[in-house]
């Protein structure tokens, strides 16, 4: 497999003082000038575009937390989705058990085993859908709640689905998406940027050391990041 690359230079960022800092917080061993100076950073923060700013935590179970805590002062009933979850085979050329399957899926994607929605729930895209347009991080907010039947009739983007032209049928891959969704209602989302779009799941995978398929989870692409702020988990690292 060869030596491995270990990649040191920071491009993201030019001053070094903050790549310091940002460095320090990654490792978590802050000193007090630096954590001075993340607390001279606190401010109130505006927004005008409905969407309020990300929430970061360490954990996923404090993003959870977060998250639920929010969701639950919105009005209205909710509605849980239920991921689809398949195995695969392994770099050995074995089939990956249940056990196994969930292990990968908890540690190494994003999409939760399940999730709850509701209109005004604030939410954040969790993979790209539309090049430089819908992507992930791209932030929005649940409108309503449609069919992709329902959605189609109403000329609405759907995630993942070309719509077609006026006066045509749905193409075959478009019809079996929405066959396998059809009975159930998927969140509308608004994005910051305008558009609307039917999130119906997409397909999140895991790879084996030859790029083939061990486990994979059908989810909603929108994850809850709730009405008071996005929660979002900090990945640690060292």
């Amino acid at each position: 497999m060869g030596e491995p690359i270990f990649l040191k230079k920071v491009f993201r960022q030019k001053e070094q003082t903050f790549v310091d800092m940002l460095n320090e917080m990654r490792f978590g061993k802050l000193n007090p000038d630096t954590i001075d100076r993340f607390y001279k950073l606190s401010r109130p923060v505006t927004y005008t575009d409905g969407i309020e700013p990300t929430g970061l935590y360490s954990t996923r179970m404090e993003v959870n937390a977060a998250n639920m805590d929010r969701l639950r002062r919105l009005p209205g009933p909710g509605k849980v989705y239920q991921a689809r979850d398949r195995s695969g085979i392994d770099s050995k050329g074995k089939h990956v058990s249940e056990k196994t399957m969930d292990e990968l899926l908890e540690k190494r994607t994003i999409a939760p085993k399940d999730i709850e929605l509701r209109i005004g729930a604030q939410v954040m895209l969790i993979k790209n859908l539309v090049q430089g347009v819908l992507v992930n991080g791209s932030v929005g907010n649940v409108t309503a709640f449609r069919t992709p039947l329902e959605a189609h009739h109403e000329r609405m983007a759907i995630a993942g689905v070309q719509p077609p032209e006026p006066g045509m049928s749905l193409g075959a891959r478009e019809k079996e998406k929405f066959d396998r969704a059809k009975e159930l209602q998927w969140p509308v989302v608004r994005f910051a940027n305008g558009r609307e779009l039917l999130c119906i799941p997409a397909e999140f995978t895991v790879e084996n050391a030859d790029g083939g398929m061990e486990a994979a989870r059908e989810q909603v692409s929108a994850n809850r990041r709730t009405e008071n702020g996005v929660a979002r988990e900090g990945k640690r690292r060292g």
